[in-house]
């Protein structure tokens, strides 16, 4: 029987049969799945982290099983080549279809808090008696089995090689996906022995030919190559469309100089497992050019292991003396290498993998505001490749070109990590039109299957007209002069003067009165300064005191200090006011143009008249406008007569 598990659009754990040549005790899966199943719950999270994979030639579990499940939860923590992640892909060796569910329960258990591993889809033609099957669990959470992708491949010596397709969850590239071969090739030393792994090579070779071009994948497992010349693994490593990379190099790894490399046995007496020392290498983790470009998908130079072995235990049981394996931690690596003493005749295999780089372009400002027209305004740009990973090297670097679009001027290139933070620059906007504005950034990658999240980013804003203070609203007027006449002991007088933002619209940037000039006595400024003038005006209230002043002319000068609204481009400017107030001893009023008589007549509304559409002395009596209009007439024709 095969079984798959997977999870179906909704999140839930889905297990799919297929009838095989043998079934035995892996029907009894169900009891794991439902135990999956509750792991699980409604769905994983995409992490989107890097790639760690092993495998491990687990003698059919006739170690030590407890060794065995801390030996597996010891790897999550390997740090020795300077980072720790949860493994991603296991593939085991030698493992019996009644023994499956056993293993399943291991993973289980062994996993880091928050990890689930899915078992792969798992298929057995009674290889127990043939040295056991192969089985593959993986964490759902990093990647996802297309379980088309599985095959199995018969290799000889009634065992099959199994392969597996995973897909880097958050990533659509077909080239973000790889797959998984896991061998147990014959073992033997016999000429015999050697053709059958030829021939056992050969159906992985012809298996892989059928691959898509551009395919990634790994031939793992326990291959029982005698040494680097055995014809067999100078097929693997040879020239063509499937050659594969030996991460180790392929020199010799015979002798005690090469003790670093060996994997079988860590143990020199036998039982139920195979003893004689660590002095063989015949589990490996070959990876094709694909995955050794240094592109997107790719192996971690210097990251492949023999896990627990410290290169100081030559045809001796790994656990002999001190075992140095995690540098400046002797009790940890002693208790691993007791662990991986009784587990298993082998010892795992493991490398890590860089997932392909990510791509996102950010404005943080979606609207840029509002812009004084011809001002150098810039905004902010943010580049990031935020690949989920531990380390730098987890992940490819992100070969990134962003250009500026609309009224948004640039363009920027360069390479970052995941590690590395947003790489930020400035684009320039255009602000020589007024109105509104759009513009924005688009981003593009050359990285390998490199995963583009955002790549493009608007933003917008308003481009407006300096605002353009004025004490007229029909005319743009800098400076005026406010005449005033009183009787003299008439007491406190009130003078108001209007700012108008001369020909205000919405392409207008509004106007701020910033300052008024102190003003000496019998002046004062009673007033508050005014932000924010639009369409209508402000009005800054002056008084004027009267009181036991002696007839004549008083002036004071203003100094009104405003500016643009508070945006990029904003200026100040100064309108000078002059106040001028006549306190003579007649009854007077404003009204009394001619002659200042005292009384308001027809000569008056003739000068009044002759005035009409200037600024003529006197005769702009209402809120000066410094124009005589309507407005002064109405105020003339109600004061007629005598002035009060």
């Amino acid at each position: 029987m095969c079984f798959a598990a997977g999870i179906d659009g909704d999140g839930n754990l889905t297990v799919q049969t297929q009838r095989r040549p043998a079934s035995g005790g892996a029907g009894r899966l169900w009891m794991f799945f439902i135990l999956a199943a509750l792991a699980v719950g409604v769905g994983a999270p995409a992490v989107y982290g890097q790639i760690r994979v092993v495998n491990y030639n687990i003698a059919q579990m006739n170690g030590d099983l407890t060794a065995l499940e801390d030996v597996i939860a010891e790897m999550h923590f390997d740090d020795t080549r300077g980072f720790a992640v949860p493994v991603t892909v296991f593939v085991f060796q030698e493992v019996d279809e009644d023994e499956f569910n056993q293993l399943s329960n291991i993973m289980i258990a062994s996993a880091p808090v928050g990890v689930f591993y899915q078992p792969a889809t798992f298929t057995s033609a009674n290889e127990g008696n043939s040295g056991g099957a192969q089985a593959c669990y993986y964490d759902n959470s990093i990647v996802t089995e297309d379980v088309t992708g599985h095959a199995d491949i018969f290799t000889g010596a009634g065992r099959n090689s199994d392969r597996w397709r995973f897909t880097i969850n958050g990533y659509d590239s077909p080239d973000a996906s790889f797959y998984v071969y896991s061998s147990h090739l014959k073992a033997g030393s016999s000429g015999s022995d050697e053709s059958t792994r030829s021939d056992g090579v050969t159906a992985l070779q012809n298996n892989a030919a059928a691959l898509p071009a551009g395919a990634h994948f790994i031939f793992a497992g326990d291959f029982n190559f005698s040494d680097n010349g055995e014809p067999a693994y100078q097929q693997v490593i040879a020239a063509g469309g499937t050659q594969m990379f030996d991460q180790l190099g392929s020199g010799s790894w015979s002798g005690s100089g090469n003790a670093l490399k060996h994997t079988q046995s860590p143990r020199l007496p036998s039982g139920t497992l195979i003893g004689g020392g660590m002095d063989d290498r015949f589990d490996f983790q070959f990876i094709n050019n694909d995955f050794n470009d240094g592109e997107g998908l790719a192996r971690i130079i210097g990251d492949y292991r023999a896990v627990g072995n410290d290169g100081n235990h030559y045809n001796d049981s790994i656990n002999t003396g001190n075992n140095t394996y995690f540098p400046g931690e002797l009790s940890r690596s002693n208790s691993f290498a007791d662990d991986l003493f009784d587990a298993s005749d082998h010892i795992p295999v493991m490398a890590d993998y860089q997932v392909p780089a990510r791509l996102t372009v950010l404005l943080p400002m979606s609207d840029f505001g509002r812009v004084i027209q011809n001002t150098a305004f810039d905004i902010e740009i943010r580049v990031n490749n935020p690949a989920n990973v531990v380390a730098p090297e987890g992940a490819d670097e992100l070969d990134y070109v962003v250009t500026g679009t609309g009224v948004v001027s640039g363009m920027i290139s360069g390479s970052t990590l995941a590690t590395a933070g947003p790489v930020i620059d400035f684009f320039a906007v255009d602000t020589s039109t007024t109105g509104v504005v759009n513009g924005g950034i688009f981003g593009t990658t050359t990285s390998e299957a490199a995963q583009i999240i955002f790549d493009t980013r608007a933003t917008t804003g308003r481009i407006v007209r300096p605002a353009n203070a004025s004490f007229s609203d029909v005319a743009d007027t800098d400076s005026t002069t406010v005449n005033k006449n009183y009787d003299g002991d008439t007491g406190l007088q009130s003078i108001d003067v209007p700012v108008y933002n001369f020909g205000f619209d919405a392409d207008q940037a509004l106007l701020d009165v910033d300052a008024v000039d102190p003003v000496s006595t019998p002046f004062g400024f009673t007033s508050g300064l005014t932000t924010g003038i639009g369409g209508s005006p402000a009005t800054l209230s002056f008084s004027f005191d009267t009181t036991a002043l002696a007839p004549g002319l008083y002036q004071e000068t203003v100094d009104v200090t405003v500016s643009d609204e508070d945006i990029p481009g904003q200026v100040q400017s100064v309108l000078a006011l002059t106040l001028s107030v006549t306190i003579d001893g007649v009854g007077t009023c404003p009204e009394d143009i001619e002659g200042n008589n005292g009384t308001i007549d027809v000569f008056d509304l003739l000068a009044l008249l002759g005035a009409w559409g200037t600024n003529g002395p006197g005769a702009d009596i209402a809120a000066p406008t410094n124009v005589v209009d309507v407005f002064d007439l109405l105020d003339l024709l109600s004061a007629w007569g005598v002035c009060p």
